[in-house]
């Protein structure tokens, strides 16, 4: 009886290391974050250009006199 045991199953290991994956999980794991890292830099930029904007045209606008209404003579507001 050189053979396996009637009534045992071969070991197989079904359960995965989170840490050991195989090499296409590992590459689509990096996929997805130079994705994020991607998103997360253009949301950065357009925030940053937006306020680059809102400074502009707010330091623009201190200069200026206020306009006037012409029909009631008073400053608009």
């Amino acid at each position: 009886m050189a053979g396996p045991r009637r009534g045992t199953k071969p070991k197989t290991n079904k359960h995965k290391h989170p840490t050991k994956q195989n090499s296409s999980e590992s590459i689509k794991m990096q996929e997805n974050v130079a994705i994020a890292v991607i998103i997360i830099v253009l949301f950065l930029l357009l925030a940053i250009a937006g306020f680059a904007i809102h400074r502009m045209k707010n330091r623009v606008d201190y200069g200026k006199k206020p306009a006037v209404d012409e029909e009631s003579g008073e400053e608009a507001g």
